[in-house]
């Protein structure tokens, strides 16, 4: 009889089972760590546009209507559809920052898997909020990654502070 070379089917088999495993395994930890980093770069931005808001507030007495006035630069590349007119909208790849007249910023995720609501000093205590998809468990796994604490739920999204 010949040497046979090469792989039976069962180890084939075997082989392919186990990839598929690694596979169900890393996939959902890789979206998450993917929803922590888009989260914290919000964040990170929405921290920075607060200090230049509130600093353009001290200064002049009110809060900034536009983006435009804004001391640091926004990362993003073009005007959005804002939803009423007291509203500057800028957007890029992956975020839309809308700056209300008020000084309230939202950061929104394109895919509006998340939402960070930064309030000013003046509105509600300057805190900041993440308002996550409740449908999207990769989102609420990341605030609560992130150290949020759960707030309460209302429509589509729960509410999580920022301690």
């Amino acid at each position: 009889m010949k040497n046979k070379k090469g792989f039976t089917l069962i180890e084939l088999l075997v082989v392919v089972l186990v990839i598929g495993i690694l596979a169900a395994i890393a996939i959902p930890q890789y979206q998450t760590a993917v929803a922590k980093s888009r989260a914290t770069e919000a964040l990170i931005v929405g921290k920075n546009m607060r200090t230049a808001l509130e600093e353009y507030y001290l200064i002049n007495d009110k809060y900034l209507a536009s983006f435009a006035d804004m001391t640091i630069t926004v990362p993003a590349a073009e005007t959005c559809n804002a939803r009423s007119g007291s509203e500057d909208c800028l957007t890029n790849q992956k975020m839309n920052y809308v700056l209300h007249d008020n000084g309230l910023l939202q950061i929104v995720d394109v895919n509006y898997n998340f939402t960070i609501e930064i309030y000013p000093s003046k509105l509600w205590d300057g805190r900041t909020r993440r308002l996550a998809n409740k449908n999207k468990e990769t989102y609420k796994k990341a605030c609560i990654a992130l150290g949020e604490v759960y707030s309460n739920t209302t429509g589509g999204y729960e509410y999580y502070d920022f301690p």
